[in-house]
């Protein structure tokens, strides 16, 4: 902030006031542009074939494209990584009684154990008798700084018919 010129106290407060004025009409012209560059990403995303979800370090979904809905049959759930599987009815194989185990979930194993999967064929079960293939591959998101996982994201893609 630069020295007011003004000596008079109301021309001081009328000069703090315009400053004010023109820093608060910058940082609304700054959130507008955020704001347009956001539903850019979320529009980007939305018109991918492929689906596209990401976690947060606690597991909790931050992004879920409409790919990710349609191929999954399920959209944004909040539930902990260890029930993914039964929630979102994730198999090893067409055949398998029983969930994947959650530890050998793509998505999982970048979140917890800092995995790259690549090219790990799912079953995503849409209603009884009616199981997907999906291939994901998934990355762990690192804070380079921190030297730390903060979260995950899988892409996958498939799943369109028995």
């Amino acid at each position: 902030m630069t020295a007011s010129t003004a000596s008079n106290p109301m021309d001081r407060l009328r000069e703090l006031s315009a400053r004010i004025d023109a820093e608060e009409s910058a940082s609304e012209c700054i959130a507008h542009k955020v704001g347009r560059e956001m539903d850019f990403v979320i529009r980007s995303l939305d018109a991918m074939g492929a689906g596209l979800v990401a976690v947060d370090e606690s597991g909790e979904f931050r992004v879920f494209n409409r790919a990710g809905e349609r191929i999954i049959g399920l959209g944004r759930r909040k539930v902990s990584p260890e029930d993914w599987n039964s929630t979102y009815r994730i198999y090893e194989a067409a055949d398998a009684d029983q969930y994947m185990p959650a530890q050998d979930l793509p998505l999982y194993r970048a979140l917890t154990f800092g995995d790259t999967v690549s090219n790990v064929p799912v079953w995503i079960e849409h209603a009884p008798g009616d199981r997907r293939r999906v291939i994901c591959n998934a990355w762990p998101i690192i804070d380079e700084v921190a030297d730390q996982i903060i979260g995950a994201v899988c892409l996958f893609h498939g799943g369109d018919g028995p």
